[in-house]
């Protein structure tokens, strides 16, 4: 009950004057994650023993076994560091002398090292559509694979040019910096620099989940979007232009657009919408109920007949399939229902343990039908009778609750397109 409460808080699709809620959908934006391989300058502390080998070539002392004698240790442990410094080109050495040159006058005066050095950015993230670097995405959870190809934002992107990341060398830097904080060994006495991106080591595709509502203009030639959750409204806000323009092309959602209407007229069976459900639980919530208070609101007000609000039906389904054993599921015409996102759904949050059936009223393909419902139905032929009956969609749940589904042809975008919405009904048995 608990839940039901902060959900049905959490959500408000009514609220965008001039419009009519149309459905609720989810939209995927790809982001690309690269790592890039780089060129980076590194300035490192001098070690002590290279400063005073150092230091005596300054001061004109050449013989490397007098350096040995003055500085105590023993002559192969010096020749190994007289020969990094050699391969750095900080001296000159021969036979047996050395001679300081100018790059190792300079690094005894700073006393650091500079090095370049090939490296490897792991963390960049790409946003193809705003054609920019995302500089925070701490609290972004991104998702690995999205098989629902009608629900990505399409976009374009070259994975092998290497010029859309060098365009943005200021942005990647900073990024680089953070990286470079994180596996900082403290050998170094200044911060790395970023000098070059020199190629695309991986490329990754990840995407961005972002729940929204699709509302229709009264006058049915206009959209708009808002998100379902004011967690994600920053990162919805950067795309909403996008996301509208995509679907007046049919790019997104296109699967849940019909150039026919629905002719049958299917029975309501009632239109008592209870408006005031949302301001009774906003009023509830936050307080710590009794056992008894919460019954009482839940009988009264919201398991009453009723015509549930706009995008309550998967708050009730989930409530409902909790607390009931046997679900019987009725649709119309299954050629049409097999590949409906709402039916697979229904029965997802059912289960195969309490799905008794799903009755169809006619079929004209029943095994190619079967073979698309088994993909998300295992074994379903049993489950899947015949039976006449005039509902579009109606849900049993023991014989305590029946949730009813009527459809309503909404135009949009043109005179001969229409999305298909479901009104829902809730009803005691």
């Amino acid at each position: 009950m608990e839940k039901y409460i902060v959900g049905i808080s959490d959500r408000n699709p009514n609220a965008n004057e001039g419009y009519s809620w149309a459905m609720r959908e989810t939209v995927y934006v790809p982001i690309i994650k690269a790592s890039l391989s780089i060129t980076k300058r590194s300035h490192f502390s001098l070690p002590l023993l290279d400063e005073m080998t150092l230091r005596l070539l300054s001061e004109g002392v050449n013989e490397i076994e007098e350096i040995s004698k003055i500085l105590g240790i023993e002559r192969r442990l010096l020749d190994i560091t007289v020969a990094d410094l050699y391969t750095k080109d900080l001296v000159h050495c021969s036979a047996g002398r050395c001679t300081l040159k100018p790059k190792g006058k300079e690094v005894l005066q700073q006393l650091k090292i500079t090095r370049r050095q090939k490296d490897v950015i792991r963390n960049v993230f790409y946003d193809p559509i705003n054609k920019t670097i995302l500089d925070d995405y701490s609290n972004i959870q991104f998702i690995d694979r999205v098989d629902e190809r009608s629900k990505k934002l399409e976009a374009d992107f070259d994975s092998d040019n290497i010029e859309i990341f060098r365009e943005h060398i200021t942005a990647i830097s900073k990024i680089f910096i953070e990286e470079m904080n994180i596996y900082n060994d403290h050998t170094k006495v200044e911060p790395d620099e970023l000098l070059t991106i020199d190629s695309i080591d991986k490329i990754f595709v990840k995407f961005i989940k972002i729940p929204i509502y699709i509302y229709i203009s009264n006058s049915g030639s206009d959209i708009d979007v808002l998100p379902v959750y004011k967690s994600t409204k920053k990162i919805f806000i950067n795309y909403r232009e996008e996301i509208v323009e995509q679907i007046r092309e049919l790019k997104l959602f296109r699967n849940k657009f019909y150039n026919y209407m629905i002719d049958k007229q299917y029975h309501t069976p009632t239109d008592n919408t209870n408006l005031q459900i949302k301001s009774i639980i906003e009023k509830h919530k936050g307080k710590k109920w009794k056992i008894e208070e919460r019954e009482i609101l839940f009988e009264t007000e919201v398991l009453k007949n009723r015509k549930l609000l706009d995008d309550e039906f998967t708050l009730m389904l989930e409530y409902l399939c909790k607390t009931s054993n046997n679900i019987l599921v009725k649709v119309g015409h299954l050629d049409e229902w097999k590949s409906k996102e709402i039916l697979r759904e229904i029965s997802a949050e059912i289960g195969n343990e309490k799905l008794v059936a799903i009755k169809y009223s006619s079929c004209n393909q029943f095994d190619k039908c079967a073979q698309t419902i088994s993909k998300w139905l295992p074994k379903c032929e049993k489950r899947l009778q015949q039976n006449q009956h005039d509902s579009y969609l109606k849900i049993y749940f023991d014989n305590n609750f029946i949730i009813t589904g009527v459809p309503i042809n909404m135009n949009i975008l043109d005179s001969s397109t229409y999305i298909h919405k479901i009104d829902f009904f809730l009803k005691k048995s």
